[in-house]
């Protein structure tokens, strides 16, 4: 993400806003003091803006249902999270129709999409007419689970002619982010339902960007999706550890850990600069 930041991708900001909306809804969940209205309205927001920056993000309004109703000093204000997530159902479909697709058309896109015959409503069309291949489409997506994580150490296309990768690296990031999901020693644990809800989530945003690709990115009677980067999903990574995290020995040092991490994060940081010259320069 940082990497990321540091350039000139315009899917940098929800890298940041993601961030920020999943820490404010881990102090909705953790905190002693009761949630309030004002509190579900600033994370409305944050998803808002995470939305309008990738539309598939507004699935994060999700996760406020995934606060316990004992936050909540009466029981009623719960229904603030009902009625966030069915403003910004709203939001979203008026954005889509209204700006996000007339936007498409007046773009430089518009001529790569006329010669690759890419059109959204005729490709929806298709896959009225030939339900079976939108199934092939999922599971087209499912299968690019593995190309998605290991392709979070390469950056640019290989048809600009250069790859910023490494060989040794990138399968080393992929082994210390695995440990990272899978081991390492949570203070906070999450109850089951939040693990479930939250994966849910995770696999509507994993989903819902290859059938957006697929309806604007890739050739009509094609079901296999073009355009996918892996950067598109670095956002789903913050959830991860508290999905899948299963490790509670609080025994080890974490403050060790910790200092090992920022390290190896340094030393990554540093491989994606070298990355970077040696395929440009």
């Amino acid at each position: 993400a940082i990497y990321q930041i540091s350039s000139v991708s315009i899917d940098a900001t929800i890298f940041g806003l993601a961030l920020v909306a999943v820490a404010y809804l881990f102090s909705l969940i953790k905190s002693s003091e009761k949630v309030t209205p004002k509190q579900i309205a600033v994370y409305t927001l944050l998803c808002l803006l995470l939305g309008l920056c990738k539309v598939t993000y507004f699935a994060f309004i999700f996760l406020v249902l995934l606060i316990p109703r004992d936050n909540f000093e009466r029981n009623k204000q719960y229904l603030f999270g009902i009625l966030a997530v069915a403003v910004l159902a709203v939001v979203a479909l008026l954005w889509s129709k209204y700006y996000a697709t007339p936007a498409i058309l007046h773009s430089y896109r518009m001529d790569y999409m006329a010669q690759h015959n890419i059109n959204a409503a005729s490709q929806v069309q298709y896959l009225i007419s030939h339900p079976s291949q939108f199934v092939i489409a999922i599971n087209f997506a499912l299968n690019n689970l593995g190309y998605i994580f290991s392709s979070l150490f390469t950056f640019s296309y290989p048809h600009e002619g250069h790859m910023h990768n490494s060989d040794f690296m990138s399968p080393m990031y992929q082994l210390f982010l695995g440990a990272l999901i899978f081991l390492y020693p949570l203070k906070e644990k999450f109850s089951r339902n939040f693990r479930i809800g939250a994966l849910a989530v995770a696999v509507l945003v994993y989903i819902g960007t290859f059938v957006i690709q697929l309806l604007t990115w890739t050739p009509v009677g094609s079901i296999y999706t073009e355009g996918i980067q892996a950067r598109y999903f670095l956002p789903l990574f913050i959830l991860l550890p508290f999905i899948f995290n299963f490790n509670d020995n609080l025994g080890l040092d974490t403050e060790k850990i910790d200092n090992y991490i920022v390290v190896l994060v340094l030393g990554f940081i540093a491989a994606t600069v070298l990355c970077l010259v040696c395929g440009c320069y």
